[in-house]
This record gives C-alpha cells, structure tokens and sequence, in this order.
C-alpha cells in the first residue's frame, strides 16, 4: 500500500504526518483480516517502524511482520562527531522558515531491476521530524512483539544502522524468527537484482508458519 502522502506532490506529502501513516496502516490490515484468513504486513525502509508499530498494538490483526532493510535507526556513517538525530535536534530551531530539507540518504541499489530507481530530493521537515519520532516510538517495543518474525537485510547497507535492527531482531520475543543477509543488494531491497530470492525467502517463511498453525489447530480442535 501507498501511505498517505508518498509517491504524491510535494503540498500532499508536507501535509502528511505519522498518526495519518499508522491509521491508514491499521484500516489496511483490518480489511485484509475481515477478508482472509492469514494477514501478513511486510514494512521497507521508513515503512518498517509502522510495521512494527500497529501490530505491536493490535496484535489480533496480523499473523506475521516481515522487515525490509528496517529503518530502526538511521547509519551515522555519513554523520560527523554527533548521531543524526542529534544533528537534526541540534539544527531544528534554525529550520523555522523552511519547509524542505535536502534528501540526506542515498539511493543505494546495486543492480536495480528496471534501470533506474527515483529518489525524492526533498523531503518534508514534518516527514523528517515524524520519522525520528516513529524510530523513538518503537526502541523500547521489541520485547513485546510476538508475530513470528523474518528480516532480510542488504549487506552493506548505506542507510541504516545493521547493527541497531540486528539488535532489535534479536529481542523480538517472535516464537519463530528468520533473518537473512543479501550479499548483493543495496538499502533498495524490493527494487534490487536479488528480489526474487528475498520474495521466495518470505513466500517460504510465511507457508512454513501458516503449515505449523494449521496442524496445531487440528491437534488442538476437538
């Protein structure tokens, strides 16, 4: 799904905000469990604190999550002395007038499939401040997530901090958890050479856990 605001013109995407993401999240998965048996949420990138955040809420609506390159906290390999958050709280109060911030990340693909993957060069300062506000919400809430769990990561990857999402996988209190690396992939996994490998990787992982529940039940329903 498209959330509110991305993908649109720049008035639509400065208007958007995270309370707006996570509600057009949770309608998404509500119409997906009234229409089907197994719902599964699958978050990129900045989507991924979202993915996290509306099951860990509503835990009854999603069977799994599945990460893409999770944005749990931004790499400051680019960033001198202070963490990007810091440097972004730190220049904040000079940012009054302004309303568009330069693209900080880069559009780091490998191999992209069609050719060519877009990058926006701006983005909205109240995107920025509710994206560091959504990696805030979500430090804290890996212990209570219990949805079995996949990650797939880019070795390598330009734009977040492997380490922190590594961490975050590990204290997922997931029944069963799956993690795999791309070797030659960028942050782009979706659009990246391997993403037939990552999408049989999540395919097979989501029939392993739908197989298991289904011969629990039968074991269990009298």
């Amino acid at each position: 799904m498209r959330l509110p605001g991305f993908a649109a013109d720049r008035i639509a995407y400065a208007a958007s905000y995270r309370a707006q993401w996570n509600d057009a999240v949770l309608r998404g998965l509500e119409g997906l469990r009234e229409k089907h048996r197994y719902a599964w949420i699958v978050g990129h990138s900045t989507d991924a604190p979202v993915a996290l955040k509306v099951p860990a809420e509503n835990p009854e609506l999603a069977d799994g999550i599945v990460l893409l390159a999770p944005l749990i906290r931004v790499s400051d390999e680019r960033s001198p002395v202070l963490k990007v958050p810091t440097w972004f709280e730190i220049g904040e109060g000079s940012f009054e007038k302004t309303e568009m911030l330069e693209n900080v990340f880069p559009v780091d693909v490998h191999h992209p499939t069609d050719g060519y993957v877009g990058n926006d060069k701006f983005v909205p300062l109240g995107v920025y401040r509710d994206i560091f506000a959504l990696m805030r919400e979500i430090e804290d809430l890996a212990p209570s997530i219990s949805h079995p769990g996949m990650m797939v990561l880019a070795d390598g990857d330009k734009v977040i901090d492997s380490e922190a999402a590594n961490t975050f996988f590990d204290a997922m209190a997931s029944p069963v958890k799956l993690r795999v690396t791309q070797e030659d992939a960028g942050h782009v996994i979706p659009l990246d050479h391997p993403w037939e490998a990552a999408t049989g990787e999540i395919a097979s992982f989501i029939r392993m856990d739908q197989a298991a529940s289904a011969t629990i039940l039968q074991e269990t329903d009298p």
